[in-house]
């Protein structure tokens, strides 16, 4: 049996490899923001560049989930600080995606959030499952990139809405270095 183990282990970490990067959907990056909230993104690849509000960003599931997950993060804590200025019932229109495996390479997936606001998520290669504050999870670039745009988007939708703390100003200048 543990000669098994021993086979079956680095084949699955070879498999694992090669699953996230077949998947990695990463086709925009943004390149800059100008003051007037206006997103200039950029296609990866190419020299195409084009330019978008908040809200076009949020409301393309495709563009959303064609941004890493750390800007996808960034744009989440941006999307619920302008919910703040902006509390018109005009904006409060997001529906809500769907978290299942659109991008099925990423190692973490999302299974719940508790009372205390903790997010409980399964690590899908050793099926452990971890629950940490959203605050906590994008501090640290090792796991919030292995969860997929859309869940990393609810993740800084989270850390945004308790923005009044001075800890999320320090997470809003970490990712602000990363774009």
């Amino acid at each position: 049996m543990d000669l098994l183990k021993l086979i079956y282990k680095p084949i699955n970490i070879w498999r694992n490899f090669l699953k996230a990067n077949i998947y990695n959907n990463n086709l925009y990056r943004i390149i800059d923001v100008n003051k007037q909230d206006i997103y200039t993104l950029q296609c990866i690849n190419t020299k195409s560049i084009f330019e978008a509000t908040i809200l076009e960003i949020i409301y393309n599931l495709n563009l959303l989930s064609g941004l890493s997950s750390t800007q996808s993060c960034y744009i989440g804590i941006e999307y619920s600080n302008y919910l703040k200025n902006h509390s018109d019932n005009q904006y409060n229109g997001y529906k809500n995606h769907s978290f299942e495996d659109i991008n099925p390479g990423y190692q973490y997936k999302i299974l719940y959030q508790d009372r205390d606001g903790n997010i409980c998520y399964l690590d899908k290669y050793t099926n452990e499952v971890n629950i940490k504050g959203p605050h906590e999870i994008v501090l640290l670039d090792n796991i919030i990139n292995k969860f997929n745009s859309l869940e990393a988007f609810y993740i800084g939708m989270c850390v945004g809405s308790k923005s009044r703390n001075k800890s999320t100003n320090i997470v809003k200048l970490n990712l602000k270095d990363k774009i």
